[in-house]
């Protein structure tokens, strides 16, 4: 299967859709880390897009979070879990 990491697929990828559509059906594992490896919402990656691709795709696997760890890994964890969960508010 494949890992989709969205700080690589923003360097390489024309498309995060056209990639994401190839890959459907192999994806076994995601992460997510906006530009420079920043927690996600703190680049340029609509993460918005990419969780809805991610949907129409049919994955239901796991997502975890690759990002440097600066100023500390509590302050890392709140601010990605507070940008999911504004996320996943703005959906309903």
């Amino acid at each position: 299967g494949l890992l989709l990491d969205t700080f690589h697929m923003e360097l390489t990828e024309s498309s995060f859709g056209n990639a994401m559509k190839e890959a459907e059906g192999k994806l076994e594992f995601v992460h997510l880390s906006d530009i420079r490896r920043l927690v996600p919402g703190a680049g340029t990656i609509s993460f918005k897009e990419v969780l809805a691709l991610l949907e129409m795709t049919g994955y239901r696997g796991w997502l975890s979070v690759e990002v440097k760890q600066s100023p500390d890994s509590r302050t890392v964890a709140d601010l990605t879990a507070r940008y999911l969960k504004y996320l996943e508010a703005a959906e309903v």
